[in-house]
C-alpha cells in the first residue's frame, strides 16, 4: 500500500508539471507592446513609403493663359490704307518667328498692315482686339503687353490689369506709324506677359506696316 501510495503521488506530481503555468498580467503587457512594436505599419513600411514616393500629386494647370479671339477693322489717318486679307490668326504663318523668338508664345495674331505714303508726318493707327482669359485662374493685376520685336509705334507697353477666367475683353492699341522718306516695311510685335515676372500669358500680337511712294 505504501508503495501504491508512493506511485499515485508521482503521477499526481507529472500531471501537475505538464499543466501550462500562466503569465503574470505584467508581463503579458509587455509581450502584447513588444509584438506591436516589431509589427510593420500599413503606412510606414518601407515598401509603403517607396509607393508614397512613386505617387504624383495632382496638379492644376495654375498658369495665366489668354487667346486672342478677333478684331475689329483698322482706324487709320486719312492717308492711310488696311490690307483687309491680312487680319486675323497667323500662327502658322509665323511658326518659324514663335520657335525664333525665344518666346514660349502658343498663338500669332495679325491686328493689321497698313499702307502709308512715304514723307515726313506721323500717321495714326487704331487697332482693337478682343482677348480672352482661356486658363483656370485669373490673369494678374500686372498683365500687359510689351513691345518684344520692331519698333513700338509709340505703344512700347500696355497695361491691361487682372480679368477672371473665362471672360474676355477689349484692348485698344493706339499706334502712330513714323514717317520714312523711302519706301520700305516693318514688323512689330508685343506679347503678352506678366510684367511682374515676365512670364508670357501666350499669345503674340503683330502689326506690319508698308511706305510707299
Amino acid at each position: 500500500e505504501a508503495a501504491l501510495a508512493a506511485l499515485r503521488a508521482a503521477s499526481e506530481a507529472d500531471d501537475d508539471s505538464e499543466e501550462p503555468q500562466e503569465a503574470p498580467p505584467e508581463r503579458e503587457r509587455e509581450a502584447q507592446e513588444e509584438k506591436e512594436v516589431q509589427a510593420p505599419s500599413e503606412h510606414n513600411t518601407e515598401d509603403g513609403w517607396e509607393i508614397m514616393a512613386e505617387e504624383e500629386p495632382e496638379r492644376l494647370d495654375s498658369a495665366p493663359s489668354a487667346l486672342i479671339l478677333c478684331s475689329a477693322p483698322l482706324t487709320l489717318g486719312i492717308e492711310a490704307q488696311e490690307t483687309e486679307d491680312a487680319r486675323g490668326d497667323a500662327t502658322e504663318e509665323f511658326a518659324g518667328l514663335i520657335s525664333g523668338s525665344g518666346l514660349p508664345a502658343s498663338q500669332a495674331y495679325r491686328v493689321g498692315r497698313v499702307i502709308v505714303p512715304t514723307g515726313e508726318v506721323s500717321i495714326p493707327a487704331c487697332a482693337k482686339v478682343v482677348v480672352q482669359n482661356d486658363g483656370k485662374v485669373a490673369w494678374p493685376e500686372s498683365a500687359a503687353l510689351a513691345l518684344v520685336l520692331g519698333e513700338d509705334m509709340g505703344l512700347p507697353f500696355l497695361q491691361l490689369g487682372a480679368i477672371a477666367p473665362g471672360e474676355a475683353a477689349e484692348i485698344i492699341l493706339d499706334f502712330s506709324v513714323p514717317p520714312r522718306k523711302a519706301p520700305g516695311s516693318s514688323r512689330s510685335a508685343w506679347a503678352l506677359i506678366d510684367a511682374t515676372t515676365g512670364a508670357t500669358l501666350g499669345p503674340l500680337l503683330l502689326f506690319e506696316t508698308v511706305w510707299s511712294k
